[in-house]
């Protein structure tokens, strides 16, 4: 549901596949991208935006549920789009996508004072 622990399991997670395999580029083709890949994408670019926000208004309820919204959106992405067993290129760009959740993830538990685990 709705809490710290879930979005706790997600960082792990994404930290657990990028331990099974290596991103070995920062360039991708992203005309390969479904619409799913390219949500994950629009969400991610909302973050900068949203902490400053945040900050503002004095409403860290924002970063959470943000972090809600993406942590379901992700899910949503590793059911429907296997990461490992895409063909190299897209491989390669989801797993670009799966480092940016982990370090969104990780930096939204942080500026909520939440342990950001690497494993559960």
């Amino acid at each position: 549901g709705d809490t710290g622990p879930y979005i706790q399991f997600a960082l792990a997670r994404c930290c657990s596949l990028l331990k099974k395999t290596r991103l070995t580029t920062r360039r991708f083709d992203v005309t390969s991208f479904n619409d799913l890949d390219h949500e994950v994408v629009r969400l991610l670019e909302r973050f900068p935006s949203l902490v400053e926000k945040a900050g503002r208004e004095y409403k860290p309820s924002l970063v959470a549920l943000y972090l809600l919204d993406l942590v379901k959106i992700f899910n949503h992405f590793y059911l429907r789009n296997p990461v490992l067993q895409s063909d190299n290129t897209l491989k390669q760009g989801r797993l670009a996508l799966v480092s940016c959740v982990r370090s969104v993830l990780f930096n939204g538990l942080t500026l909520l004072a939440i342990d950001a685990p690497e494993e559960m």
